[in-house]
Order: structure tokens, then C-alpha cells, then sequence
């Protein structure tokens, strides 16, 4: 038991991310929402036991920039399971969303003081954006008012995070190329960051500006094209990497941003198949990712 939980990378917790995530998605199909919370909640307990059972991996891990940067998706998982305890257990939700939170800043103050001080062009990655704008989530799920005012905080600080890293990530990924294979899904990451921000604005804020909203659900729109287009490059790899998790929540949370876009707005059908075809892929590809991560990716060729 010790040795398979040794094997299983941090870098699940993406998948767990997007799980929950997913399920949110769909919270009018509840069986279907309820087998995506059991599966998550399943990969949730094993990653918990891997970092209590191994606390060396855990070491190592935030070690590593990159890895390091990937572990905010744990914080991150827990906020967005608060939301499904909150309408019966909203004590415990409470509970769970401020470890999840206060797990997060702890991550922020770690990443920026141990790692941020001697990054270099080429070391970073699209994943960092998990740690300085993963915090918007915090906001996503806020329910009571405390959390409310709390997660306006975090959209803030999110924003600038955002706005930050954006022009960074994209020269790195523009102008020094060479990225080694296992990284390469990382970029699938650049997705995430505008999605999750406009979701956490449209939630957080009960009259949220109209212009913001438009420049929000473009620059979304745009990051999630260009990523979207990368995607059938990316799945040629013959070997599955960990990395790959990246290739799951981007892609859920711009469904769930358009669909709070088009509840936002007056409802049109081009919309509406929006919502649907970006849910499809997200669906289809956490199945696929969930699917590597138990041994079943698919082989190919190498190209």
C-alpha cells in the first residue's frame, strides 16, 4: 500500500481540482456530480495520505519550482469541495474552505520568497499562475459573508497576479521555446488564469461592469483558443506525463466562466452551444487524463 502511494504524483491533485470542479458543472445531473466528487474525493484521500505517510515527497516536491507551483491545486480542490458541503454541513464547509485558503497563502509566501527571488526567463512556466492566481478561488466558492469579503481580497490580489504573469508566460513561451516533453502540457495552464478570474468576478460581485465582463470573456476566450489549438499536438506524446493533469481544469473552468457569462448577459443560442461544446471537452478530457493516470493512455507513435 505504502509503495503504490509513493508512486502517485502531486501533480493528481489537478485532476482532483478539475473532478470537483466538473461536478459543479454539472450539478443538475447528480449521480453524474456525485461520481465525479466520489472518484475525486478517493484521489483526495490518497494524495492526503501520500504527504502524511511520505513526508520526504513532499519535501522534494516543494523543492522543485514547477512542482511546487502545481501543489496550489491541492488548496485550491479543497475550497471548491466546501462547496458541496455547505448546503448540509456548512459548519465543516467553512472549516474546509479556510485550511483551503489559509493552505494557499502559505503557498504564496513560500513559492514568492523561496523560489520567485532566483527564477530565470527559461525556468518559467505556465504553472505559476496556479500559485498567484489560484487564490481567485477562494472567491469562486465564498458562500457566507466573511467569505464574500475575503474573496474579494483574493480576486484582487488574483488580478494583478494575473496581469503580472501574463506578458511573462507568454514572452517565455513565444521566445525561448525549447521546452523538454515532460513540461510541455504545462502551457495547457495559460487557459486557466482569465477564466478563473472572470468566474470569481461574476460570483464575488453582484453588480459586476459590463466592460469588464467583455474585456474579461475576450481575453478568456482568446488564451482558451490559442491553448485549445496546442491540445492535439500535445496528446501525440506515446508517454504519459503527470504533466498532463494541466490538460483538465483550464479547460473546466472556461466552461464554467462562459456559463456564468451567458447568465450574465442576454442568453443566445450561440451561447448556449458554447456552454455545452466547452463542458464536452472538458469532460472528454479529464476522462482521458484520469484514464493515463490509472495506466490506460492510449499508445501511439512517437512523432
Amino acid at each position: 500500500m505504502l509503495e503504490t502511494l509513493k508512486k502517485l504524483p502531486y501533480p493528481l491533485s489537478g485532476v482532483i481540482l478539475a473532478l470537483f470542479s466538473l461536478g459543479n458543472c454539472v450539478v443538475e445531473i447528480a449521480p453524474l456530480r456525485y461520481l465525479l466528487l466520489g472518484i475525486g474525493l478517493c484521489l483526495l484521500v490518497a494524495l492526503t495520505a501520500k504527504m502524511a505517510l511520505v513526508p520526504k515527497s513532499l519535501t522534494d516536491a516543494l523543492k522543485d519550482p514547477v512542482l511546487c507551483s502545481t501543489l496550489g491545486t491541492f488548496s485550491m480542490a479543497l475550497m471548491v469541495l466546501s462547496s458541496y458541503f455547505f448546503p448540509r454541513f456548512p459548519l465543516w464547509a467553512m472549516v474546509v474552505w479556510s485550511f483551503g485558503l489559509v493552505l494557499h497563502c502559505s503557498l504564496i509566501f513560500y513559492f514568492s520568497f523561496r523560489h520567485l527571488p532566483y527564477l530565470k526567463i527559461r525556468q518559467v512556466h505556465a504553472s505559476y499562475f496556479i500559485v498567484y492566481v489560484g487564490i481567485a478561488m477562494a472567491a469562486v466558492t465564498a458562500r457566507l459573508p466573511f467569505q464574500v469579503v475575503l474573496g474579494r481580497g483574493c480576486f484582487y490580489f488574483a488580478l494583478c497576479g494575473f496581469l503580472f504573469l501574463l506578458p511573462v508566460v507568454l514572452y517565455r513561451y513565444i521566445v525561448h521555446r525549447k521546452i523538454m516533453p515532460p513540461q510541455r502540457p504545462l502551457f495547457c495552464i495559460t487557459a486557466a488564469p482569465g477564466a478563473l478570474c472572470l468566474t470569481a468576478y461574476l460570483t464575488a460581485f453582484a453588480e459586476p461592469s459590463t466592460v469588464l465582463v467583455a474585456v474579461g470573456a475576450v481575453l478568456s476566450g482568446v488564451l482558451y483558443m490559442a491553448v485549445l489549438v496546442r491540445v492535439p499536438f500535445l496528446l501525440r506524446f506515446e508517454v504519459f506525463y503527470p504533466s498532463y493533469a494541466a490538460m483538465t481544469f483550464p479547460f473546466v473552468i472556461n466552461a464554467t466562466a462562459m456559463d456564468l457569462f451567458r447568465s450574465s448577459v442576454e442568453s443566445w443560442f450561440l451561447l448556449d452551444v458554447a456552454v455545452w461544446a466547452e463542458t464536452a471537452v472538458a469532460a472528454v478530457l479529464v476522462a482521458l487524463v484520469l484514464f493515463g493516470y490509472l495506466g490506460l493512455w492510449p499508445k501511439r507513435n512517437a512523432s
